[in-house]
């Protein structure tokens, strides 16, 4: 006996964000949702990177297009204050996403931005961020 296997139904907006911001979502189906994400409306996306579900690789994935997010998501948060130098750790090409954030907090963008320890690139796309005080 053959077995025919029908496509997945598709989802809807609404199933799909609400999937994504569900922090008990399995990890696993969250990372399958982020492979997927280039067919997902923005909202979608946004809504991945606030949830503190994603798996870290996930969560440094979507910096890229959604720093501000990342970067507020509480797991992110507690990784940041639970592991000393894990900032230096991040792919740098994230901490300059991170850095050149129009709406990240001016405290961190200024001590990116002041760093010397901090690669040039980091410091420029801080400094570069019209959110970075003068002072």
């Amino acid at each position: 006996m053959t077995t025919i296997q029908l496509p997945a139904p598709s989802l809807s907006r609404a199933e799909m964000i609400g999937i994504c911001g569900d922090p008990l979502t399995p990890p696993e189906q969250l990372m399958k949702m982020l492979q997927q994400l280039r067919s997902f409306p923005t909202t979608a996306g946004r809504t991945l990177a606030s949830n503190p579900g994603v798996p870290m690789q996930g969560l440094l994935r979507l910096a890229g297009p959604y720093p501000f997010q990342v970067w507020n998501n509480p797991a992110f948060k507690l990784q940041l204050v639970a592991t000393p130098g894990f900032l230096e750790t991040i792919p740098l090409r994230v901490v300059a996403r991170f850095a050149g954030c129009r709406d990240m907090d001016e405290k961190i963008i200024r001590r990116l931005a002041s760093s010397r320890s901090k690669p040039i690139a980091v410091r420029a796309a801080a400094a570069r961020n019209p959110s970075c005080p003068m002072t």
